[in-house]
């Protein structure tokens, strides 16, 4: 509990003493999500469900890229100072592991937070605003550990960002927006479960189609059939995120762990 005490205390101090980093971190999406909230003004308001569909996924998959980015970038820098410090005994991986995602969560939380209050009223979201938050900010969330899976596998800033399509693509790919699960191979398919943004639209898509598909209207029904969003099973989806978030943090450890302890210094 010391230890844990201690790294947090610095981790929070390294993060807002970074005024720059911070700055980016909000002032980035901000902008950007201004110009998403522009191009697709109301465009959850009208009969066009695709524009629907596509500014919600738009919206969810450029908050996984905004999470993700800072750690890919961020931590190769910081691992050589974990490396060191675990191979002399400072402090144990776990507490260090803990110190982050206590930093973390409170970071994902604003940026989910600020994404949805700029999109959800230009765009017109007519899902709920909480669960629309909780989706980008589980994403965010699991999309930041999966990045610091590569970032722990990365000799540097420069190879992360090279070995970033593996994050990136696979999760495209699956999400269910540019092809149908069911056209993929089935030896393939298996891969879906472990890409966060699938679970992440899923939620999202529930929140916001599932009323008016119980109000009756078959294209919203066909909408969240074809992308395999059971309303029934929205509580499920949020259980994998959170899993996901779990097993890739553990995956870090593990391999920081590993590498800590045939570094020699």
């Amino acid at each position: 509990l010391v230890q844990l005490a201690l790294v947090s205390r610095r981790a929070f101090l390294n993060t807002y003493r970074n005024m720059g980093g911070l700055v980016a971190r909000f002032a980035i999406p901000t902008f950007l999500n201004v110009i998403f909230g522009i191009i697709f003004f109301q465009a959850a308001q009208g009969s066009d469900l695709q524009s629907h569909q596509g500014a919600l996924t738009f919206v969810v998959v450029s908050a996984m890229f905004g999470s993700a980015q800072p750690m890919l970038l961020n931590f190769p820098t910081e691992r050589a100072i974990f490396l060191r410090e675990y191979a002399t005994g400072t402090y144990g991986a776990s507490p260090y592991f803990v110190s982050k995602m206590v930093v973390e969560l409170p970071l994902s939380l604003a940026d989910a937070l600020l994404v949805m209050l700029i999109t959800y009223w230009l765009i017109g979201f007519q899902g709920s605003f909480a669960v629309l938050a909780a989706a980008v900010w589980a994403l965010g969330l699991v999309s930041s550990a999966s990045a610091l899976v590569l970032g722990s596998l990365a000799a540097n800033a420069e190879s992360a960002t090279e070995l970033s399509p593996l994050l990136f693509v696979p999760q495209l790919l699956f999400s269910g927006f540019f092809i149908k699960v069911t056209l993929i191979p089935v030896w393939l398919r298996w891969a879906q479960y472990l890409c966060s943004l699938k679970w992440a639209l899923n939620v999202a898509l529930v929140a916001e189609f599932a009323p008016c598909a119980q109000a009756g209207d078959a294209g919203c029904a066909a909408l969240l059939a074809q992308a395999e969003a059971d309303p029934a099973l929205q509580p499920v989806y949020g259980a994998v995120l959170a899993g996901l978030f779990v097993v890739f943090q553990v995956v870090a450890l593990v391999i920081l762990t590993r590498k800590a302890n045939t570094s020699v210094y």
